[in-house]
């Protein structure tokens, strides 16, 4: 996660394992498989903006239905 808060791009990009968007304070998502374009996946966002779901639409390739606050500036959210 710091790398992401610093600008740079995370190591776990070059794994595949999560998704990075530098232009998001919702930067970095570590999605769960899911039926066609629906999925889930934790979202990693320190202001907090991802509960607005209408505000938050178009991040990460999709369109966010809903978050739930895990703990800090994590967040479970859906996609579809």
């Amino acid at each position: 996660m710091l790398e992401a808060s610093q600008g740079h791009v995370p190591q776990c990009v070059t794994a595949k394992t999560c998704s990075y968007q530098s232009d998001s304070n919702a930067n970095l998502a570590f999605p769960w498989e899911g039926i066609l374009d629906n999925w889930i996946g934790v979202i990693h966002d320190p202001s907090g903006g991802v509960m607005d779901a209408e505000s938050a639409k178009g991040i990460f390739g999709g369109d966010l239905l809903g978050c739930e606050h895990l703990d800090g500036p994590y967040y479970l959210c859906s996609f579809t």
